[in-house]
This record gives C-alpha cells, sequence and structure tokens, in this order.
C-alpha cells in the first residue's frame, strides 16, 4: 500500500505505535471504543442503506491485507483463550497483538472477557532485524475499480468463477451465486451453501452477499443479450464485452451517484471526479498518477461506513413499506435469507427505502460487541477496537498527521478541536488521550462533523477523495476514456449508453418484482424530482446494448 502520512511505528520500522506523546502506553483500543462511541440509533434522513452497502461492496473491489498465519497451510494464530483471556506470554505468537479487555468494561467485563484476538498484517516483505526503512503492509487486490469483487483478482479465480458458455459466470438455481462448501462460513441446520464469488468476504453479512448477487445477475442479463444479438461470438468474446460493460457501469455509478453522497461538490468539480455526459470523451489519464491503494485509505477513511451500519436490516413490501426485520448479529457469514425469492426482493427494497445510519460515534452493538458472534455465543468482537488496533499495527498516522497531510492545520489543543467535533465528543477523547496528537486516526475521523450535503467531514473526505483521484486519472483503461492509443476504448455511442446507468436502473433489472424506485437510489425518495416512480419510466433510462 501507499503511505500518505508519516509512519508511527515504535521503532521507526516495524514494531507497532504503543507510547503516547508523554511515553505513558496508549489507551487500549477497547476502552476508546467503549468510552467514545455509543450504540444510539441516529438515521440520517438523506440517504439510504444503499450508501453503506455500495461503501463496503467497493471496499473489497480496492483493498485485502493478509494477516500473519501458521505455516504450512494458514492456519489461524490464537491470540486469546477461548473464554477470552491472555495466553501466557511463552505460549503468545510474536506477532500477536491481542487487545487489552478492562476488567471493569461494562459489556465484556461481567462476562470475564479479558482479551479480544488481534493479529498483525503481514508486511510487503518480512520484518528483517537488519531493515533501515518502515515496513508497508500488502493489499492482494487489484488497486483499481474494477470489479475484482466480482470476477477475481486474478486468471485462475477469474476462470473458476466462469460457466465457460455463453460468457456468463457460474451461478445456481435462481440466478443465486454458486455454492462454495469449502467456506467457514455455514447456515444452520440447512443442506443449503454459502456463496462464492470474486471476494472471499462474500458472505460477511446478507447485505453485501445481496450486492454480490445483484451483480452477477448483471453480466448474466447482459451476456444474454449480446449472445441473442451475435451468434458469432464465442464464449471468450461474449464474457469479455459483459465484463467490460459492468466494470463501465460499476465505475460510473460510483463516480455519478455514489461519491457525491459522501464528497463535497467542490472537492469532486476541483479535482474533476465528476463524470460527463454524451459521448464525450475524458481525457484526465495521467501515467504520473500513482495508482496504489493508500494505507489510510484502506486502513482508517473508507471505514467510515461501519459508524452508518444498521444493527436492524429491513425487509419491505412493494409499498415501501417495512414488513419484518433481522439483526444484523443473525446474519454474519449465514447468507441463508436469499434463498427465499420473496426475501431477497424485500431486503432488495430495503437497500433504497430504509435510511442509513450517521457518521458520528454512534454504532450499532451488533459490530462493537456481537461482531461475527456465533451461534450461542454471549459475545462477539469489537469492529471499532479492531480499526484502531490495526492503524497501530500498520504504523498508521494519527488523526493530527491525517489533517497536515489533508493541508489542514494541525490541532494544537483539546479546545482547537471544537470546530471540528462536540464538546462532549472531546472530553470523551480527552478522558481517554493524554494528549491531541496521540489521538488515532479512525476514532476522530468518525467524530468530525459531516460537511454541507453529504456524509464525510473534512479530514476523510479528503483522504477518499485522494483515492478517487487516484482511481480515475491513474488508470488507463477507466470506462470514459478515448483516443487512439487505446483499442479497446468504448465507442461515443456505447459511452453515451453507460452514461445512462443507475444503481436503480441494476436494481430494477435484477431483482423480480421490484417494480417501483426512486431514480436516484442512494437517496432517500421524496415528493418531487426524486419520486418513487416506475422502473419502465423514462427517469430510469435503460442502457441500450444495441451499441454493440
Amino acid at each position: 500500500m501507499l503511505r500518505l502520512l508519516p509512519s508511527r511505528y515504535d521503532d521507526g520500522i516495524f514494531e507497532p505505535r504503543s507510547r503516547q506523546t508523554d511515553g505513558s502506553p496508549l489507551p487500549s483500543a477497547r476502552l476508546v471504543s467503549s468510552t467514545v462511541t455509543a450504540d444510539s440509533d441516529a438515521a440520517d434522513d438523506r440517504f439510504t442503506l444503499s450508501v453503506m452497502q455500495w461503501g463496503q461492496f467497493v471496499d473489497h473491489d480496492l483493498a485485502l491485507t493478509p494477516v500473519f498465519a501458521l505455516p504450512p497451510y494458514g492456519t489461524a494464530i490464537a491470540c486469546c483463550t477461548p473464554s477470552g483471556q491472555p495466553l501466557p506470554e511463552a505460549d503468545t505468537h510474536p506477532q500477536c497483538l491481542a487487545i487489552e479487555v478492562p476488567a471493569n468494561d461494562s459489556f465484556y467485563g461481567p462476562l470475564g472477557v479479558r482479551c479480544m484476538d488481534f493479529v498483525r498484517s503481514l508486511p510487503a516483505e518480512a520484518p528483517d532485524c537488519g531493515a533501515t526503512a518502515d515496513f508497508q503492509q500488502q493489499d492482494v487486490l487489484t488497486h483499481f475499480l474494477d470489479g475484482s469483487q466480482i470476477y477475481g483478482s486474478d486468471a485462475d479465480q477469474q476462470r473458476h468463477l466462469r460457466e465457460l458458455s455463453g460468457g456468463r459466470l457460474r451461478s445456481q438455481s435462481g440466478s443465486l451465486l454458486p455454492g462454495d462448501g469449502d467456506t467457514f462460513c455455514s447456515i444452520s441446520g440447512s443442506s443449503q451453501q454459502c456463496f462464492e464469488a470474486g471476494d472471499e468476504r462474500v458472505n460477511e453479512q446478507v447485505g453485501l452477499t445481496l450486492a454480490h448477487t445483484i451483480w452477477l445477475r448483471e453480466h448474466n442479463r447482459i451476456a444474454a443479450v449480446l449472445a441473442g444479438r451475435h451468434a458469432d461470438w464465442d464464449d471468450e468474446r461474449l464474457f469479455q464485452e459483459a465484463r467490460r460493460i459492468v466494470i463501465a457501469e460499476y465505475q460510473h455509478i460510483t463516480y455519478n451517484e455514489w461519491l457525491p453522497t459522501i464528497l463535497d461538490l467542490d472537492f469532486l468539480t476541483r479535482n474533476e471526479l465528476l463524470v460527463d455526459n454524451g459521448s464525450t470523451y475524458s481525457t484526465k489519464y495521467s501515467s504520473d498518477v500513482q495508482t496504489l491503494v493508500t494505507n489510510a485509505f484502506a486502513t482508517a477513511a473508507l471505514r467510515f461506513g461501519h459508524s452508518l451500519v444498521s444493527g436492524t436490516i429491513g425487509l419491505f413490501s412493494s409499498l415501501g413499506v417495512q414488513v419484518s426485520s433481522v439483526m444484523l448479529r443473525d446474519v454474519f457469514f449465514d447468507p441463508h435469507l436469499l434463498y427465499d425469492p420473496q426475501r431477497l426482493t424485500q431486503l432488495a427494497r430495503g437497500l433504497t427505502n430504509q435510511r442509513t445510519q450517521k457518521l458520528d460515534g454512534n454504532f450499532a452493538s451488533d459490530v462493537t460487541e456481537h461482531l461475527f458472534e456465533g451461534d450461542g455465543d454471549s459475545h462477539g468482537l469489537d469492529l471499532v477496537a479492531l480499526n484502531i488496533q490495526r492503524g497501530r499495527d500498520h504504523g498508521l498516522g494519527t488523526y493530527n498527521d491525517a489533517r497536515v497531510a489533508t493541508g489542514q492545520s494541525r490541532v494544537p489543543t483539546w479546545n482547537a478541536l471544537r470546530r471540528t467535533m462536540s464538546a462532549e465528543e472531546i472530553e470523551a477523547l480527552r478522558s481517554v488521550y493524554g494528549h491531541v496528537d496521540d489521538v488515532d486516526l479512525f476514532i476522530a475521523g468518525v467524530l468530525e462533523r459531516p460537511m454541507r450535503h453529504v456524509v464525510l467531514g473534512k479530514t476523510f473526505g479528503r483522504l477518499i477523495g485522494d483515492q478517487f483521484i487516484r482511481l480515475r486519472h491513474g488508470d488507463n483503461f477507466f470506462y470514459d476514456l478515448g483516443g487512439s492509443e487505446r483499442p479497446w476504448r468504448l465507442s461515443g455511442a456505447q459511452l453515451e449508453q453507460v452514461r445512462q446507468a443507475s444503481w436503480a436502473r441494476v436494481i430494477c433489472d435484477n431483482v423480480a418484482n421490484v417494480t417501483r424506485i426512486q431514480p436516484l437510489a442512494f437517496r432517500v425518495a421524496d415528493t418531487g424530482s426524486n419520486a418513487v416512480t416506475s422502473c419502465d419510466s423514462d427517469a430510469i433510462p435503460r442502457v441500450n446494448l444495441d451499441a454493440w
């Protein structure tokens, strides 16, 4: 990964940050989480659950950092006992960075849990006692916004996901993702299997699995249309053309619809991130732009979506009325709901009817106390604590480091934070950190007040904005680039059609019985220009594949 902020390793090389500016130990990541965050429900009345879900889907296209494991088969390293106690020092693996849970923790304390498992990320090369430079972490994905979570990040994985007939991706009955019997995911008391896709985290929670399912269907829908029009095209041609169209749609929707919900218009305009209309090609590619995913983006900023997560997932009727719900903690690595066509449709309606949560210090207890909780267990992990600990593991710079890196002034005192967060939030931070310079990037980033009309505050907004500049201006295959030096470019007519794509249209075309939706599906429906309308309405244009 690319490092934007100065590294903060204790030894300047690889030892994780553990000390504050006064030399005292950093507060436990769990103590920070339990002190600074709450689990109050605070919905954002501007944006739908799709904003959160798209963010996770994009994240799984861009960043996956492996952790240390035991040879020879990559067995997971245990850093705590099964009951949540620290292991004896002699039995602790050197790459453990277990999270200390205070004895008086309001949730874990009565359960007797004192230790939360955490294994360090693999650096780009193995730590070497003779190293003189700081280590960087790996990203095993492609570093491009290229649909790798749909198609895989290497040729072997992609071939494995293909049907090798008609240009299609493999699927099972009901146009569902193929089953994967080898995954650690399980559907309790059922012969049904969890699913397989281009990213190994596909079953992490049912909303993510649904997003994967919708894009599988979109690929196969397009491949079928192309096959019907080109009897002379073989499987390879059909697959690659469908894939190219899908990636173009996905890139277009990300920049045209999703980014404007999280990044302010001034930033998008100044950095030429808004997409054009019609058949005009872009000339924004620059070979000088590094396309690597940045550590600050993957390890802190893009994790803003964890604050947007709702602990309750709604299932909605055709009238936009919630008819039932499931707890998020009950659908971690258990996507059984998608085997029921009616429930799949109801979940898909929820993506555009349910509000996403606000970006703030409120996190659903499903992710701060019950993350990946197993059947019959009394507790799970704490995602906020894991995020903070991962930042320290990666030697990630602090909140003040990030402010400087994004062109802002360093905050010298606690009182100076009043411009960016509430007095109560500042006091909570002050109660666990010794100095404002010690505050971890993730926790301060989610507490920043959002900029007007969008989800993000300025620091996370600029770190994420930097990444999406790289993803567009540094990608020689971005969908809207022209020029004779790119024989793979879309034709003008094809480009014009891709620009008709929308998240609403993709849902309409690929989820049975979704017949009405608002045109801007990331935004809450209103009674004006974004009113719920028929999928056949001109307000939700189609991508006309006649251009191919």
